[in-house]
């Protein structure tokens, strides 16, 4: 086995694609011996502290009289920060850019000569919608330019960003995976239970937003 690394795991703690895949990865590499803080403001929604390795970091937000809404990003690098510092954190690796590679980045500069690299994976909506707004697109070419790796979970997100952002860097592509449990139920047995016969059977499988 490869020499374990204590990894920081930056990721939203809601139901969507970019907390769940963080949140499994995070399992899996925890399952290959390397230890993992995921910082967050809130347990994700997959996570499972019970398993060996997994470490949860609260984050807060902070509320103040003269703030129009509760402040995220700021809170977020100096926690980031400190977990870096504190547990001798060898890999950053922040999912969504916005905040997450924003913060990942000030607590680079907070922590100085020592502050561990950081990969950062794109999903989709942090590029596509957040890229293309005024107010986060100079922003988004910096932590982007910042980061050691920058991965997509697929080539037409690569593409994407590729139009939207001028990047030194090659962007490497990780598709997002999927881990099929062993089937519980003969194809005939679902088939029958649901009344089907023969026709044409779709299943559309997404997430829930308010």
């Amino acid at each position: 086995m490869e020499e374990p690394l204590n990894i920081a795991l930056l990721c939203h703690p809601t139901v969507g694609g970019s907390g769940i895949l963080a949140t499994e990865l995070g399992h899996r590499l925890a399952d290959r011996g390397h230890e993992i803080y995921v910082i967050s403001e809130r347990p994700p929604f997959r996570l499972r502290e019970d398993r060996p390795r997994i470490h949860f970091c609260e984050s807060n937000l902070v509320e103040f009289p003269l703030f129009k809404s509760p402040d995220h990003t700021l809170p977020l690098a100096t926690r980031i920060a400190e977990v870096c510092t504190n547990h001798q954190i060898d890999l950053i690796h922040a999912h969504y850019a916005i905040p997450h590679t924003a913060a990942a980045w000030i607590a680079k500069e907070l922590i100085g000569q020592a502050a561990p690299p950081i990969i950062t994976t794109l999903h989709g909506t942090d590029i596509i919608y957040l890229g293309a707004m005024a107010e986060y697109r100079p922003l988004l070419q910096h932590v982007l330019e910042a980061s050691n790796l920058v991965t997509c979970v697929s080539e037409n997100l690569k593409k994407r960003t590729e139009q939207l952002f001028n990047l030194d860097a090659e962007i490497e592509v990780v598709p997002n995976f999927f881990e099929p449990k062993p089937a519980t139920r003969s194809r005939e047995d679902i088939r029958a239970s649901l009344d089907v016969g023969d026709g044409v059977l779709a299943i559309h499988a997404s997430n829930l937003r308010s």
